[in-house]
């Protein structure tokens, strides 16, 4: 356990000397102290924090940080006298810090109520409420300390930390379904970290070994098209057509260097045929597991949500956390929306597919203040915000545990996709205006002048799936063209959309970030770069067909031995395509 210099309550002190630092020497000598015990480099830590003691020797701090090591270490005698210092230096008002003392110490009753009066002081700073949790497990009393820290997840819903002290727990005590699903939440946040990913194998293969290995659950269940259903059953299940399906005309980018027509070809221009879009209306239906619907007696799948009979059994019985007669019934009165969404967590997803999804209810004449949306619990921070672009209230989002609980919904609403994955339906312009004013009646007019007219969005390692090996090259070669670089996972939605909207021409690697060009206005010219192997498919094409947007591509060769989809750009293929646009376009 780290103290935080700077936690709530931590006030920095100087002794009267001559020599005192100022709070910037005394800033980094506290952070190097604190990195060592970052790297349990527990001896020089040590000698890190005497470091401070002879420049602040009145100061509490260290004398508790000295404490956390000795203990850490098995220093008994050298930990007493540490908390004694620091016991006789730490003020009375600052009962983070008395809390922390107490926890060393061993009295973990105190510390509770330590905690829990510190709480009452600071209640916004969420590792507080990880602390009391911890006290409460010292006592043994799990219950207490599953609930502090639930109710901690649900006021920092961002802090994806409180979701893996859940994990925690729920593995050290045996309640493998629980520990399950806050690894699988943990993991959708943070899909690298392979620390996850053996606990989340750990716990899943504990938590199967009370199901009879011969138990399909898949086998309990009939299955049938939403499309069979609404021709069987007319009654229970009716459709709301916004588009027939069609054979749409297909454009070649606009420019593509780095690839060859067959490649093209192969990629860009093999799904020609859109399938008919709309709104599925459903009776007395279900909805469990993923977005599972049961309705008239059957499961409903359809290519036109990505629902396949073969996955919703593999889901049903490889990923099963609780068998169906165990999950909790719900019933909702008012009229229930499920959103067909690729991923709950991909950004990408809520530009092309919730946004979308939404406009079509309006366009067939649904009311949205009538409707309610249930989403699972695996939600971006920012999800509340975005549904505020689409005229969504937050009193209007039902939560659901889909793995937990099953809802009993009177009407149940379920949009089809309004892409084919290449192409999107006619609405989608209409769409991402109505989204875009939207936007701009919050926060004023989204194109701003004064911002850069050439943009390259680049991304961070940790959070692209597709990493451009070459990156740093590339950006360099950008910058001195005179492009704006920008880090979108930095930034909140509105200043992505403001610098999106204000450029004329944007370079970046593929991804969910470019889907952001849904703001831009008609015109901006999108350069992607990509790898040559067909995922993750060409939907910034359509999209740039849909909204006037000429949109090409930069393709580097991708790297097969990685086993990931990696990739480099050629500098000069780069150079090339990049001051070709700037000339042409004269941007």
């Amino acid at each position: 356990m780290l103290v935080d210099a700077f936690d709530e309550g931590a006030t920095v002190t100087h002794p009267a000397t001559n020599s005192r630092p100022s709070p910037e020497e005394l800033r980094t000598l506290i952070a190097v102290a604190q990195s060592l015990e970052r790297a349990n480099e527990w001896h020089e830590a040590e000698r890190a924090w005497r470091e401070v003691l002879k420049v602040a020797e009145d100061f509490w701090l260290p004398y508790l940080a000295l404490a956390q090591i000795y203990k850490t270490v098995g220093r008994h005698d050298d930990l007493m006298k540490a908390l004694e210092l620091a016991e006789k230096m730490v003020p009375d008002d600052d009962v983070a810090a008395k809390a922390r003392l107490s926890e060393l110490a061993g009295g973990w009753a105190a510390a509770i109520e330590r905690w829990q009066l510190t709480i009452l002081v600071s209640p916004d700073v969420w590792h507080h409420y990880i602390s009391l949790a911890r006290s409460y497990e010292q006592l043994s009393d799990i219950p207490r300390c599953i609930e502090v820290l639930w109710k901690a997840e649900v006021k920092f819903f961002d802090e994806i930390d409180i979701v893996s002290e859940l994990a925690q727990v729920a593995q050290r005590h045996g309640r493998w379904a629980e520990a399950e699903r806050c690894w699988r939440k943990y993991m959708a946040a943070r899909p690298q970290d392979s620390f996850v990913v053996r606990h989340l194998a750990f716990v899943a293969r504990q938590n199967r070994a009370s199901i009879s290995p011969d138990f399909k659950e898949s086998d309990l269940f009939a299955y049938k098209t939403f499309d069979d259903a609404r021709e069987q059953i007319q009654d229970v299940v009716r459709y709301h057509e916004l588009s027939a399906p069609v054979l749409p005309e297909l454009s070649q980018p606009a420019f593509y260097y780095g690839a060859s027509e067959e490649i093209i070809d192969k990629g860009i221009n093999h799904l020609k045929y859109f399938v008919g879009t709309g709104v599925y209306e459903l009776r007395n239906a279900q909805i469990f597991r993923e977005r599972l619907v049961r309705c008239g007696g059957f499961i409903l799948h359809g290519y036109q949500m990505e629902s396949y009979e073969h996955v919703i059994r593999h889901k049903l019985d490889d990923e099963l956390l609780l068998p169906i007669r165990d999950l909790k019934t719900r019933t909702v009165a008012r009229p229930v929306v499920s959103l067909q969404i690729g991923a709950y967590p991909v950004y990408g997803h809520w530009l092309v597919d919730v946004m979308p999804q939404i406009y079509a209810l309006i366009e067939l004449g649904f009311r949205l203040n009538d409707l309610q949306f249930v989403l699972p619990d695996l939600l971006p921070s920012y999800y509340r915000e975005f549904f505020s672009y689409c005229d969504v209230d937050e009193s209007q989002i039902l939560i659901h545990d889909h793995n937990r609980e099953m809802l009993n919904c009177a009407l149940l609403i379920v949009p089809t996709h309004m892409n084919n994955t290449r192409t999107f339906t006619p609405s989608f312009r209409k769409g991402a205006e109505w989204f875009r004013n939207n936007i701009e009646r919050q926060h004023g007019r989204l194109r701003d002048e004064s911002r850069p007219k050439r943009l390259f969005v680049a991304r961070q390692d940790q959070t692209s799936g597709r990493p451009l090996i070459n990156r740093g090259e590339i950006i360099e070669l950008a910058r001195e063209r005179g492009f704006h670089i920008m880090l979108p996972e930095t930034l909140p939605l509105i200043e992505q959309w403001r610098y999106y909207a204000s450029a004329d021409i944007v370079v970046g690697e593929y991804g969910s970030a470019l889907h952001s060009s849904i703001v831009c206005d008609p015109g901006t010219i999108m350069c992607c770069l990509r790898g040559t192997a067909l995922g993750p498919g060409y939907l910034q094409s359509g999209i740039g067909e849909a909204l006037s947007q000429p949109t090409g591509y930069i393709f580097g060769q991708t790297d097969e031995s990685s086993g990931l989809p990696c990739y480099a750009i050629d500098p000069e293929l780069f150079q090339e395509c990049v001051d070709s646009l700037l000339l042409k376009w004269d941007v």
